[in-house]
């Protein structure tokens, strides 16, 4: 780095007409011109690499003030006279990538047959502006009132100015008000001499952010009076964009996870509960006043299940039932709906775009999805009068397209089908933008749930992407991009398939979960259905007694999630050993956690936790016939 360096700053030495060389920290000298040379009466190869030479140290020695000034970092000219001639002398600080000071360029000039010094010293500044103005990096010098004294290309372009637009002006002029306050403590410092690198945000010329790492050091003049200060700046807005966009996706993440494993493991329990309620209604006798709150109690923990299947749908896996489907039709489906939510001063506009390809995904949550939009667009009017359009079209996503989405996953570039909800409300702030999928946050006083929150957990198992744009007054436009579907159009959830055996009597079930409760109840339901209960409290029991000898069982139940060995794994091995027992995968999360490939080895089904007794029974009965 030194290396290349050192080079550049030899050519520029060279194109000097005066001597002027380059030391570093141990003066030992890096770099010379041939003015420095000849006027030593030696060589520049001679200089190159060794001490800075004996009559040049002893020119300095008087000086050792100013040289440990520009090893700190400032910029010092000063006069001297000798043998007849007034020299001037510039001493410039030469940072490295990390803003530390390596090296001092010294440049000498006969202003013996000038008239003032501050000519000379002009001519000096400009060389060393042209310098600067080849840095790859932004320079920027400001003096004691912190007006701009210079700028290089970089740093105006780094702004969206132009480098005569900026100069003059003060530094408070390129940033906000938050920002200037960190700016006046930082100039503070500068005062006191302190040189530090340190992360600043500026505001570029449009209006948005712009995050730079500045290294800057104080400059003072040789009687030590501050004189201002000068910046190397590098532009970091790209990196620290996608920082937050990757700090913020894992937040998501670890709260659907969260959301996920709490809506599972309470599934699980309402199993039990919803288990037994049903059971206690039946042993009840007619007309007993206990049934009343039975129900009740039914209700409330139907209520709760609703509840978590929010969460599961945060999460990404709640109950997914995969099809084939037509967008324009699932929205015409739940438009008479969807007025039904807009406030009566609103119009709504639905725009369906002709031709649309199918998509694969489940037409239920992307009807949820749409809900959800219009009911926030609604609220974004606030009971005033506004509209909300809703369109749908075909759109080719690029990668740059599919990296604005709040979702960051790796979404592969191709067709979309293109749904937008756009209102003409309110709008958000650049704040409330960054939190609308946070589960629980709402503006809303009386906001609560997972609103949002839900929809992400939706298009992330859809591989969709959502966009969201926004300013205060200007209204919100949600889009959401879903994957078109290519090729064939075949289901890929299969309904239960193969041979049904004729219609028995005492029909054998084995229950396979390794949820205490959820096991006892769901044998107990079965046995009060007039089934008869084989009970398994892992997957591998369940394996063996299926494929070793067990008595014939006509169906299997099974848990999808049990340790070491879960259901989807107990079915996969009993169809590679070509086993065909009929069988029911069920889970506290959704049936996306089933592949394509288990739903289609059939005779199977699913069902999610928790199940009421008759819909478990249906399920059964449309598997291995009716009971007789």
């Amino acid at each position: 780095m030194h290396i290349d360096r050192t080079r550049a700053l030899q050519a520029l030495l060279d194109a000097w007409s005066e001597p002027a060389w380059l030391i570093d920290e141990r003066h030992v000298v890096r770099a010379a011109n041939r003015a420095l040379a000849r006027s030593l009466g030696v060589e520049i190869e001679a200089l190159l690499g060794e001490p800075a030479p004996e009559r040049m140290s002893q020119r300095f020695g008087e000086h050792a003030q100013r040289m440990e000034a520009a090893f700190a970092g400032a910029r010092v000219v000063f006069e001297q006279v000798a043998g007849g001639r007034r020299l001037l002398h510039q001493l410039e600080p030469v940072l490295d990538d990390a803003g530390r000071v390596w090296a001092v360029a010294l440049f000498t000039t006969d202003v013996s047959s000038v008239t003032t010094a501050e000519a000379s010293a002009q001519g000096s500044e400009d060389q060393f502006r042209a310098i600067v103005g080849t840095c790859l990096e932004g320079v920027w010098q400001i003096d004691a009132e912190t007006r701009t004294r210079f700028m290089n290309e970089q740093m105006a372009t780094m702004l969206g100015y132009t480098v005569e637009e900026c100069l003059g002006r003060k530094l408070h002029e390129f940033m906000d008000g938050s920002a200037w306050a960190d700016a006046q403590r930082a100039l503070a410092r500068r005062k006191q001499g302190i040189r530090e690198r340190f992360e600043f945000r500026f505001r570029h010329k449009l209006g948005r952010d712009v995050w730079a790492v500045v290294s800057a050091a104080p400059v003072f003049d040789a009687a030590g009076d501050y004189l201002g200060a000068l910046a190397l700046v590098t532009d970091v807005t790209e990196a620290r964009v996608l920082e937050r966009k990757v700090q913020h996706t894992q937040k998501l993440e670890s709260l659907g996870v969260l959301a996920g494993g709490i809506a599972h493991d309470f599934n699980n329990v309402l199993a039990g509960i919803l288990g037994n309620v049903g059971l206690a209604q039946v042993e009840l006798p007619p007309g007993s006043r206990a049934s009343f709150f039975l129900k009740e109690a039914e209700l409330a923990a139907q209520r709760a299940a609703d509840l978590t299947r929010q969460m599961l749908a945060y999460s990404g896996r709640g109950a997914f039932v995969v099809d084939v489907i037509d967008l324009n039709a699932t929205i015409r489906e739940v438009q008479s709906l969807l007025s039904t939510v807009v406030s009566k001063k609103a119009a709504l506009n639905i725009s369906l775009g002709a031709n649309l390809p199918p998509m694969r995904g489940d037409a239920t949550q992307i009807r949820q999805v749409l809900m959800n939009l219009v009911m926030n667009a609604s609220d974004a009017l606030e009971g005033g009068p506004g509209s909300i359009r809703v369109s749908t079209s075909l759109i080719e996503a690029s990668a740059a397209d599919l990296g604005r989405s709040y979702l960051d996953d790796a979404l592969e570039p191709g067709p979309y089908l293109a749904v937008e909800v756009s209102d003409t409300g309110s709008g958000m702030s650049r704040e409330v933008l960054g939190r609308i999928f946070e589960p629980f946050f709402s503006t809303k006083s009386a906001g609560h749930g997972l609103g949002l929150a839900a929809v992400l957990g939706i298009l992330r198992a859809h591989n969709a992407a959502v966009i969201v744009d926004s300013e205060p007054g200007r209204g919100t436009s949600f889009k959401i991009w879903l994957p078109a579907l290519k090729g064939a159009t075949l289901r890929v959830r299969s309904e239960p398939g193969g041979p049904r055996p004729a219609p028995r009597a005492n029909a054998r079930v084995l229950v396979a979960d390794d949820e205490e409760a959820v096991l006892t109840v769901t044998c107990k339901t079965l046995e009060r259905l007039g089934y008869e209960c084989v009970r398994c409290s892992n997957g591998a029991e369940a394996l063996a007694r299926l494929s070793e000898g067990e008595p014939e069982v006509d169906i299997a139940l099974l848990d999808l999630t049990m340790p070491e060995l879960g259901g989807g794994e107990v079915l996969t091995e009993l169809r590679r050993r070509g086993t065909t027992t009929p069988v029911i995968l069920m889970s506290g999360f959704g049936a996306s956690d089933t592949s394509p490939e288990l739903l289609s080895a059939g005779p199977m089904d699913f069902i999610e936790k928790p199940f009421v007794p008759g819909e478990l029974s249906r399920r059964i009965q449309r598997i291995i016939g009716p009971k007789k």
